[in-house]
């Protein structure tokens, strides 16, 4: 719906259509920008990838809008900036503890591993922990660079929506 600008209205039309704009653009690059970032989530089961999602644009200041971009899986921050001592920040990188909480022990299927200690099953072929220590996972980033990645048509699509408005 384009709307034209006269001297009649002024400077506070021009500005609530540009606004008008900007938010439909950035709204615009936030769905191509979680769409790439699905494309480029780790994938093992797919939930992650799936998880994506944009918010709704919002002003930081006149003329600067933004919008958020992400996952609400408690993993995707540890795939996006690595976890344990793959960690991103340094003060981060430690061993993460595991226990068992609802049951006495942890139990996984450890292939390769010893066979001849004593947390081993051989009747289920499961080793049983009652707490193990995890390295963590190093970073997949798949949120910055999507974002990186559309920036030149998220560009294109907000200069694109100002055009378009103010005709």
């Amino acid at each position: 719906m384009a709307a034209k600008v006269t001297r009649k209205h002024g400077p506070e039309k021009l500005k609530q259509l540009i606004n008008i704009a900007v938010f439909k653009g950035v709204l615009a690059w936030g769905e191509l920008a979680a769409q790439r970032a699905s494309l480029k989530a780790p994938v093992q089961t797919g939930r992650l990838a799936r998880s994506i999602t944009q918010g709704i644009p919002f002003g930081i200041q006149p003329y600067i809008w933004a919008i958020l971009i992400g996952s609400n899986l408690v993993y995707a921050r540890a795939h996006e900036l690595g976890s344990g001592i793959h960690a991103s920040d340094p003060s981060e990188r430690e061993l993460i503890l595991i226990e068992a909480k609802n049951k006495k022990s942890l139990a996984f299927f450890w292939p390769g591993g010893p066979k001849d200690i004593s947390a081993y099953d051989p009747e289920s072929g499961k080793h049983f922990f009652k707490r193990v220590f995890h390295p963590g996972v190093p970073a997949h980033p798949y949120l910055r660079p999507a974002a990186h990645e559309t920036k030149a048509d998220g560009v294109r699509l907000v200069l694109t929506s100002i055009k378009a408005q103010l005709k």
